[in-house]
C-alpha cells in the first residue's frame, strides 16, 4: 500500500501487533525513487495506548535499534530524495485542527546513522564540519515526555551522542528543561554539552525562517547562547574553523553570544586562563570559519595577566606563541584595558597597561597585509610612566623612565 502510494519499495521482514497493542517490527526499509535506501530500521518495539483515537495517539515506550536515515540531493536534482518522495503531500494545505496530537512517553534510539548529503556541492571536507555533507554515526538518543502537534516537537533529552565523519564528537548532550523544535527555531534551556575536552552549561537557541536555512548554516541560523561558567578547549573548535586546531589551551568561560557563525558578538564575555589570566569585555568577529579573513573588534574592560601565562598561550602563527620579548619575563602582574579593531595582520589598537614594571599608554597600528600595502606599515604612540628599565633590561642599578614617543615606518628599516 505504501509502495503504491509513493511509487517506491517498502520492505518489512517482520511485523505484528499483540492484543495489548505491543508492536514489533524487523528490517523495515523504505527506498527512494532511485531505489536506494532512504530509511531503515533493524528492530522496533513499541507500546501503544489508544486512549482516545479521535484526539490523540500515545506511545508509552518506543525502542529502535540499528537505524539509517539517508537524505540525499542527487547530482542535477533540485530536491532531496525525501522532499521528492513527499512533494505531493507537501503541496497539500495542512490544517492543524485536523492533526491528531502524538505523545511519546519514552524514546530510546541506539546505533543510528544519519546522512545528509548534497551531490551538487564540491567534495566534502575531511577535517571540519561540512553542512552539505553530514555523515553522523553511532547516534544514541533517549527522550522522554515528547509530543508532536504537526509542527512543534517538545520533550526532554536525557542523552544524545554521536560522531560526524570529520571527527567532531558529541559525548553527551542533555537538557534538564523542556526543549522545543519547530520550523522557526530550536530552544534548549539548561543544556549540558560535552565534546572532546569541552564541557558547556548554557541556554541555546537556533532561530531561522525554515528548515531550509540549515543548507547555509553559517549565514542563516541565528544563534543565541547564554553560557554559564563552562570549560572550552579552543582546539575543539577546529571542526568549525580548522585554524583553531593549533590553539590547544583550555579556557573557563561565561557570557552571552548572539549572531551567526560568520558574524557574531560575545557580550559581557569572561574567560580565564591558567592561574593568573582573566578577561572581561566584548568580542565581535565577522568572517569565520576562515580565521585569517575574520574582522575582529575587541573591547577589553579589564584583563589581568602575567608574562608566564601569555608567553605560553598558543596561537595559529608559524611560531605558535604570542611574540613577547623574554626580557619582559619579570612581568609578574599586569592589568590591561583598551580596544582592538581589525584583522590579525591589519589592525588598530589602543590600550592602557598597569604593571609591576610601570604604566604604559599605547595607540598603534600595523598593516602587514601585502595584498594592500607593498611593505609592512606601522605606527606607534606610546607614553610610559615610571617604567622600571633596570628590571626589564637587567641593570644592577635602579633606573626608572617616564617618556612619550611617536614613530612610524615601513618594512624593517625605513622609519622616522
Amino acid at each position: 500500500m505504501l509502495s503504491d502510494k509513493y511509487e517506491t519499495e517498502v520492505k518489512i521482514k517482520t511485523f505484528y501487533i499483540k492484543p495489548n497493542f505491543k508492536v514489533y517490527a524487523e528490517d523495515v526499509q523504505i527506498n527512494d525513487k532511485k531505489h536506494y535506501p532512504m530509511f531503515y530500521v533493524g528492530k522496533l518495539s513499541a507500546g501503544i495506548s489508544l486512549r482516545d483515537i479521535l484526539q490523540e495517539l500515545r506511545i508509552r515506550n518506543l525502542h529502535i535499534d540499528d537505524v539509517l536515515v539517508n537524505i540525499v540531493k542527487y547530482e542535477g536534482d533540485d530536491l532531496t530524495n525525501v522532499a521528492e518522495m513527499f512533494a505531493s503531500d507537501e503541496k497539500k494545505e495542512k490544517n492543524k485542527d485536523d492533526f491528531k496530537m502524538i505523545y511519546l512517553d519514552n524514546l530510546n534510539v541506539s546505533g543510528a546513522h544519519a546522512i545528509i548529503w548534497n551531490q551538487n556541492k564540491d567534495k566534502p571536507e575531511k577535517n571540519s564540519m561540512d553542512y552539505a555533507h553530514l555523515d553522523i554515526d553511532s547516534i544514541n538518543l533517549i527522550i522522554r515526555n515528547m509530543s508532536f502537534d504537526g509542527d512543534e516537537v517538545k520533550g526532554y533529552i536525557d542523552m544524545l551522542s554521536g560522531i560526524d565523519q570529520c571527527g567532531f564528537k558529541i559525548d553527551s548532550f542533555s537538557s534538564k528543561s523542556m526543549f522545543v523544535v519547530s520550523s522557526q527555531g530550536i530552544d534548549f534551556k539548561n543544556l549540558e554539552l560535552k565534546t572532546h575536552s569541552t564541557s558547556l552549561d548554557l541556554d541555546l537557541q537556533f532561530l531561522y525562517e525554515s528548515y531550509r536555512s540549515y543548507r547555509k548554516f553559517v549565514d542563516s541560523i541565528m544563534i543565541v547562547a547564554n553560557i554559564r561558567p563552562s570549560q572550552l578547549t579552543l582546539s575543539d573548535l577546529r571542526f568549525f574553523s580548522p585554524v583553531m586546531g593549533k590553539m590547544t589551551d583550555t579556557l573557563q568561560i561565561n557570557g552571552l553570544v548572539t549572531g551567526f557563525v560568520r558574524d557574531f558578538t560575545a557580550n559581557n564575555f569572561n574567560f580565564s586562563f591558567k592561574d593568573s589570566t582573566n578577561f572581561e569585555g566584548t568580542i565581535k568577529m565577522k568572517g569565520l570559519p576562515n580565521f585569517f579573513d575574520t574582522h575582529i573588534v575587541g573591547n577589553v574592560k579589564k584583563m589581568n595577566f602575567t608574562y608566564q601565562d601569555i608567553s605560553e598561550f598558543a596561537i595559529p602563527t608559524p611560531d605558535g606563541k604570542i611574540p613577547i620579548p623574554e626580557k619582559l619575563s619579570s612581568l609578574k602582574n599586569a592589568m590591561l584595558s583598551g580596544e582592538f579593531y581589525g584583522f590579525h595582520n591589519n589592525f588598530n589598537t589602543t590600550f592602557n597597561l598597569h604593571t609591576n614594571l610601570g604604566n604604559i599608554y599605547l595607540n598603534g597600528a600595523l598593516n602587514n597585509d601585502l595584498k594592500i600595502v607593498p611593505l609592512p606599515y606601522y605606527f606607534l604612540k606610546i607614553h610610559a610612566n615610571n617604567l622600571n628599565v633596570a628590571e626589564i633590561i637587567g641593570l644592577d642599578q635602579e633606573l626608572t623612565v617616564t617618556l612619550s614617543s611617536n614613530f612610524h615606518g615601513e618594512g624593517l628599516s625605513k622609519y622616522d
